[in-house]
């Protein structure tokens, strides 16, 4: 339950690293301009060589960016993790449908319960979150040594 609770965090606080960025602009509904910034930002969280460059000009990203590879222990669980941002910050633009206050209110709440914000997340994304939770305990970096 722990490795779900810091898996939860992470994901927050990559979603709002790049809130950070100012590459989010949302209006009150899902228009076109904020279905096409979504779209960008899912295509930033990604897009591993666009998401450095991105990171490397934010110092919060930076630090959110070491705590998803710790987290992740390899590569490719760390692209798994950035996935599975890209794919709940969807849920959460519709959950709020768009509106950037009530995105921030959202993330605020899920740090303080992220079992309920995990429920409130699409079947899709809970199936995903369970697999790369799954991935990353069973990953050789995450296991710990048996006592002898």
């Amino acid at each position: 339950m722990a490795k779900h609770r810091a898996l939860m965090r992470t994901g927050f606080l990559i979603l709002v690293s790049f809130s950070l960025t100012g590459q989010l602009a949302w209006s009150d509904e899902l228009d076109a301009a904020s279905t096409e910034a979504l779209q960008k930002t899912q295509d930033l969280l990604k897009n591993p060589n666009a998401r450095k460059d991105a990171i490397s000009k934010n110092p919060n990203a930076q630090m959110v960016d070491q705590q998803v590879k710790a987290l992740g222990g390899t590569d490719s669980n760390t692209e798994e993790l950035y996935g599975l941002s890209s794919d709940v910050f969807e849920d959460v633009v519709k959950m709020t449908n768009g509106d950037a206050e009530q995105m921030q209110q959202l993330l605020i709440k899920a740090k303080n319960d992220p079992k309920a914000f995990y429920e409130s997340l699409s079947d899709k994304n809970k199936a995903q979150f369970q697999e790369v939770s799954r991935k990353i305990s069973n990953s050789p970096t995450m296991q710990q040594p048996q006592a002898k």
